[in-house]
Order: structure tokens, then sequence, then C-alpha cells
């Protein structure tokens, strides 16, 4: 029987021995087992005998104990003021294209000028403390001057990875994924010929908000991305 749970738990005795070496400088003395899975005695003892320096805590009603979480989580504000980051988070964003330094097959012309596409712009590193409430931003700008693309929809989107500096959004060794994106129609008359734009990444509990400012226009946008 033991054989049937051992690589589960090994998985997860792995698991918290990277985040404590991660964690170091957190001081982490105390470990809570919550879930159906913390009722299994051999769980317990296995893991109080790979940590042994950790204090170990089967919370009460462990089953029910991540639903309770989740309820207060909806009830009650400010229940977490701060996490660290599981990914590195960014910001989509094309800027002139540098010979040498951007990769060519991603070279590409708008307005008559040539653009790098897909540069990611970090603004969360993984591993990182961030709090309720905190802004991170980049401006940014485009042109319309060609008078097929004034009416054209304006675009901003989010990436994640699991590195901690990914330069491109598209190469596969960079791992990252898009996880959100705000979609602007053009105004009735057109956009002007320069647009200039700030993108927001807010923290919240257990969501990101993105948003975007067009300072033309005066007009700000916003989606949630929920991660509960």
């Amino acid at each position: 029987m033991k054989k049937i749970f051992q690589p589960s738990i090994k998985t997860i005795i792995r698991s918290l021995k990277k985040i404590l070496v991660e964690c170091a400088h957190d001081n982490i003395t105390t470990l809570l087992l919550v879930g159906g899975y913390s009722d299994s005695e051999y769980l317990r003892d296995t893991i109080q005998s790979s940590l042994s320096d950790m204090q170990i805590i089967k919370v009460e009603d462990g089953r029910l104990a991540v639903v309770k979480g989740a309820v207060m989580m909806a009830t009650k504000s400010s229940t977490i003021i701060e996490r660290r980051s599981r990914f590195t988070y960014g910001f989509r964003f094309d800027p002139p294209f540098i010979e040498g330094k951007h990769p060519p097959h991603l070279k590409y012309y708008w307005d008559g000028v040539a653009y790098c596409d897909g540069v990611f712009k970090k603004l969360v590193e993984v591993g990182e403390v961030v709090h309720q409430g905190q802004q991170f931003s980049m401006e940014g700008y485009g042109t319309r001057k060609d008078p097929e693309l004034k009416h054209k929809p304006w675009y901003t989107t989010l990436w994640r990875s699991q590195l901690k500096s990914p330069t491109i959004c598209f190469l596969e060794e960079d791992q990252c994924e898009e996880v959100g994106e705000i979609e602007v129609a053009a105004p009735p008359g057109g956009w002007p010929d320069r647009v200039n734009s700030v993108n927001s990444l807010v923290v919240g509990e257990t969501e990101l908000t993105m948003k975007l400012l067009i300072e033309e226009t005066g007009e700000e946008y916003e989606t949630t991305i929920d991660f509960l």
C-alpha cells in the first residue's frame, strides 16, 4: 500500500523542499496541512521525517479547509496582503528593430518603420514579493499615419513565463504564454498619427487587473484575470 502513495508523496516533499530553498530568507518554520490528503497519517509522518526541523500542523477538518478559505476570500477583504509571484509577468510590445539584437524573423514594417514583433517587457519577476494594490506600469506608443491603419483596433496583451528574464513572447525557449488581452476599437474619426498609452498591472488577492489608458482620448479600459 505504501508503494501506491510514495510517488505522490515524494512529489509533494520535493516541491516543499524547493519552496523552502527559494524562500530561505523568509524563515518558514511551520507547515499547515489542508485538504483530504492531509488525513493520511502516512503522508504526515513522511513529511515530518523528511523535514524534521519543521513544525507540521494538521488543520482541523482539513477536507473543508480549502473550501472555507475560498469563501473567506470572497467575503473578507485584505485577507492576503502580499505573495510571491509564481511567474514573471510582462506586456508584449514592439520596439524599433535593432540589427544584431532582435531575431531577424521577427522583423516587420509598420508605417514604413522596422519593428521587432513580440518583445517581452518584464514588470514582475518570478519569486518577487508583490503587495495587494501594487501597480506596475509601462508607457508606450503606436503610429497610425497610414489611412488603412487609422481604424484598426488597438491591442495590449499580458504574458507570463516561468523564467526570470524572458526576452521574446513567441520564442519557445522563453516559455511564454498569453494570459490577458484588451482590445479597443478606433474612435469614430480614426486614430491620430501617433497614439500614446500607459499599460498597467495591478495586484489583487487572487487576481491581476490589466489597465490601458489611451492618453489622446483620456479613456481607460481594464480587464481582470482571476487565478482562484
